[in-house]
This record gives C-alpha cells, structure tokens and sequence, in this order.
C-alpha cells in the first residue's frame, strides 16, 4: 500500500489510514461522525463491537477520500469483499448524506 497523498510504502497504522503521518489529511469531520454513529447503531443491532464493523482507522479514511463508488470504496484498507457485501451500500449512503436503514440480523 503506498501514501495517497505522497506515495511512500506505507507499514502497520500507517497503512490502515492510507497516508503517512506527517502527510496532511482532509477528514470530513461531519461525515467521520455520521459514521461513528452508523457503526453504532449497527454493532448494538447485530450484537457485536464496534470495531468488527469497521475501525476507527477505516472511519477516518472513509472520511478522508469520502468514496463514491464501489471501486473508490474497495480501495479504503478495511474493506474487503465481506464487509463490502455487508456494510458497503450503506457507507456510500453515508458519504452521499442519505440515512441507511441498519440491519435488523446478524450477518450470515
């Protein structure tokens, strides 16, 4: 994985937020909320903790590149197909400024 600000290798948390530390970000701080809150409501509704559903790493950089597509969102680390499959619509929902329904069972 490499900085998508300067494009130095990235290692270990580095990597999970996408830039390097000393590289500048753009969190949308409003959209970094509404998707703590989404994960919340998410993880209370499918009984398990809030970082099975996503880190705060990957929060942070979904309100940093604020994807807009599937192949925008598949970039984000974090994400891979099962959590695509799982929670992917309802982040775009989220970056686009729509309210999710949350699921209502435990992913399968």
């Amino acid at each position: 994985m490499r900085c998508r600000v300067c494009g130095r290798a990235l290692t270990g948390a580095q990597a999970r937020i996408g830039r390097c530390e000393g590289c500048p970000g753009d969190v949308d701080a409003a959209l970094y909320e509404r998707l703590r809150a989404w994960r919340a409501a998410t993880a209370r509704e499918l009984h398990m903790p809030v970082f099975v559903i996503f880190t705060d790493a990957t929060l942070q950089a979904l309100a940093e590149c604020r994807p807009r597509s599937v192949p925008e969102l598949v970039r984000i680390p974090g994400i891979g197909q099962a959590k695509l499959d799982r929670y992917g619509q309802a982040v775009l929902d989220l970056v686009a400024g729509r309210t999710p329904p949350t699921p209502t069972h435990e992913p399968s």
